[in-house]
């Protein structure tokens, strides 16, 4: 019975940038974060890799559900996404052939909001 009521609620989700910009979207409890990295890199047009998602202090788990995060009583949920290189970054720099090959791909569609220090690890590839 549990399982059933779990799939059936709907979790609000409020999502803001680190420049204030906010968006909501529902998702069922059972979802999880990837789903929301999904979405936000869609709506951001970078690559997922680049997405990271943070509740309070930590940096969420793409396996994590929102109904775990919430908890039984909790319909809504708060969450700041920022776009970071580290992921894309370890792959440049410690991948094999085809995974360096895939990051500097992610780094071109981020262009300058990549930063310097993932120019830089480009230069550094020249």
């Amino acid at each position: 019975p549990r399982l059933v009521l779990f799939s059936l609620v709907m979790i609000r989700v409020t999502v803001e940038s680190i420049a204030g910009k906010s968006f909501k979207h529902h998702f069922q409890a059972e979802c999880t974060v990837a789903s929301l990295k999904l979405l936000v890199a869609q709506l951001w047009q970078i690559p997922k890799p680049c997405v990271a998602v943070i509740l309070g202090d930590r940096s969420l788990e793409e396996c994590e559900a929102f109904g775990d995060l919430c908890g039984e009583s909790c319909l809504e949920l708060a969450v700041t996404a920022l776009v970071t290189t580290d992921a894309v970054l370890s792959d440049l720099k410690t991948g094999h052939q085809k995974k360096k090959i895939e990051a500097l791909g992610m780094l071109g569609c981020l262009g300058p909001r990549a930063g310097t220090t993932a120019m830089d690890a480009v230069g550094e590839l020249l």
